[in-house]
């Protein structure tokens, strides 16, 4: 049995070659994304590749993601306001 990766942010630089290594090693992917054409294209059809389109700020969305993940990992977040500021805030 595969162990299964919830992977926040597949779709950024970290996240995308993430992705790769997870799909690689024989992990079950979860990935959620807000664009999943934006997935690399090569991976979009992998079979241990699940795609749940959301927002992190969807708690419903996170929560039924989550739901039997042996690993959760978040690489999300926004570059241009990270070239402003280091720490990204939000609301829960």
């Amino acid at each position: 049995m595969s162990q299964r990766l919830v992977l926040f942010g597949a779709t950024g630089g970290t996240g995308a070659h993430l992705l790769r290594q997870a799909l690689e090693a024989g992990l079950l992917v979860r990935a959620v994304v807000r664009s999943p054409d934006k997935l690399p294209s090569d991976l979009r059809n992998h079979p241990s590749l699940d795609v749940v389109r959301g927002e992190f700020s969807d708690s419903a969305i996170v929560a039924g993601a989550m739901r039997g993940a042996d690993f959760v990992v978040c690489t999300g977040g926004n570059a241009a306001a990270s070239k402003e500021r280091k720490l990204m805030l939000g609301r829960a």
